[in-house]
């Protein structure tokens, strides 16, 4: 079972991390050790995650059947949830306890019995390991690299370079976030590649060849996921509106 299989699965391993976080200590340094990021400017992109996956856990929740869930009780403790996020608006100036008092085992539980609920009713996703994703973030670096030494035109390169950039943040949001930022990110780079350059000519071939070797390896690192196993059935499909790259 992947740990981090569906929203509420997501938000139940930070929320036993904000359990056991000491209440004392500066809250910008105790969430950037619970969200694991290098710098604090990510802190805040990942609070907007997790605030897109608590309203998607409540969506589907809200949406199972009263005869076999419940679920009042599965959404019992999302009030709290939500108060720690609204945090987030103090979080610079305040200490963890601004965030500790509204989560404890009780309601960390009760997210887990949600995840649970969510896979019974077959929501579920893969997800990518650390490995997968440092190989992925080390690729978009390069890539990057590659885009801004080549010939393409300047708003070719800044628009591709762009788009590239929200996939390195969609990869790096999505232990919080989910893959599915990192799937529409993907889809936003070929649509880029699409709009920015011309049918047949040697930019559409080279972006598209940088396009085709990122979706190439996040297949192959993703198998499994509904959105990536549809985009594999459109591989061809891309490659040939990209030129055949």
């Amino acid at each position: 079972m992947n740990a981090y299989d569906n929203p509420a699965a997501r938000l139940a391993i930070v929320l036993a991390r904000v359990a056991q976080s000491p209440s004392d200590r500066s809250a910008l340094e105790e969430w950037q050790k619970i969200l694991d990021v290098a710098d604090r400017s990510q802190i805040a992109p990942q609070f907007v995650a997790m605030q897109e996956q608590l309203n998607a856990a409540r969506e589907a929740i809200e949406n199972f059947p009263d005869e076999s869930e419940d679920p009042e009780f599965l959404l019992k403790h999302f009030p709290a949830v939500q108060q720690m996020l609204d945090g987030v608006l103090v979080l610079a100036s305040t200490q963890m306890v601004a965030f500790t008092k509204f989560i404890n085992g009780e309601v960390v539980y009760s997210m887990e019995n949600c995840a649970r609920a969510l896979r019974r009713n077959k929501i579920r996703e893969q997800t990518l390991d650390s490995d997968a994703i440092s190989e992925l973030l080390q690729l978009l670096r390069v890539t990057i690299d590659q885009v801004s030494a080549s010939d393409l035109r300047p708003k070719v390169q800044f628009y591709m370079i762009r788009r590239l950039r929200e996939v390195e943040e969609a990869i790096l949001l999505v232990r919080v976030g989910g893959i599915d930022r990192v799937e529409a990110a993907v889809e936003a780079l070929t649509c880029n590649a699409l709009r920015t350059t011309e049918k047949d000519s040697d930019e559409r071939k080279q972006a598209g060849g940088w396009v085709m070797t990122i979706v190439n390896k996040l297949q192959a690192l993703a198998t499994g996921t509904s959105a990536i196993a549809e985009t594999a059935t459109k591989v061809d499909e891309i490659r040939q509106l990209l030129g055949g790259s």
